[in-house]
């Protein structure tokens, strides 16, 4: 499934937006549900946040109440509007035990963006994930983060296109903790880290061995973690 792609805005810029529109709208009736991100089925007693907050003068927010709500068998909560009165924009917390909140993924292959946290408005749709599905949609986020096209500068550039593959590689790596999960990590990696590294000029080459990015993995640790690669998991 490819990655829907959401622009991200710093929150002090999302923050001065709300309050220059006037802060929390009152259009609607504080409500919405709560249903699982994969397969859009509704969620039953999911725990329901909304912090109420108003900003300083010069910085900084302070807050003016919360509120809590449970998801019914339909996934619909609801507020009442006293408790989003006044406030100048909402922090919007969500839980269950066996779920995440599918906005504070990183690396997610389904990109769910800032609105839901900080909003002008109780969000008419949050997303859970199951927590069996958290590291796959992670897995998948950062394997198509490392098949990035470049489309500018033009021309061949082996450095940046070996890191492209190599970041998000580091990150699989570390996320990779069972026997199918690293088997998936080697299928989808190894072979290409192997023929990018091959590509590289020997002067990058020892430029990477010398002084590597945090980031990335040292390619000899690169060739010893795909020594036992196996064909790419399903």
């Amino acid at each position: 499934m490819p990655a829907k792609k959401y622009q991200r805005i710093g929150v002090g810029a999302m923050l001065l937006g709300l309050a220059a529109a006037g802060g929390v709208w009152a259009f609607r009736d504080p409500e919405g549900e709560v249903r699982e991100l994969v397969n859009r089925q509704p969620i039953e007693g999911a725990h329901i946040k909304i912090d109420c907050r108003k900003g300083r003068w010069l910085h900084g927010s302070d807050s003016v109440r919360v509120a809590e709500a449970t998801s019914g068998a339909d996934g619909r909560f609801s507020f009442a509007r006293a408790d989003v009165r006044g406030c100048g924009y909402l922090m919007v917390y969500i839980s269950k035990p066996g779920f995440r909140d599918a906005a504070r993924i990183e690396h997610s292959a389904i990109q769910v963006g800032f609105e839901t946290q900080i909003t002008s408005s109780v969000p008419e749709l949050l997303l859970m994930v199951r927590e069996s599905e958290v590291k796959q949609l992670q897995f998948d986020g950062l394997l198509n983060e490392s098949n990035a096209v470049r489309i500018a500068p033009p021309g061949p550039m082996p450095e940046a296109d070996y890191n492209t593959v190599n970041v998000p590689f580091f990150e699989s790596r570390r996320l990779a903790t069972t026997p199918d999960e690293i088997r998936w990590v080697r299928g989808h990696y190894c072979a290409r880290l192997i023929s990018l590294w091959a590509a590289l000029p020997a002067e990058l080459q020892q430029k990477h061995l010398d002084n590597p990015m945090a980031n990335v993995v040292r390619h000899p640790d690169v060739v010893d973690y795909c020594k036992s690669a196996a064909p790419a998991a399903s």
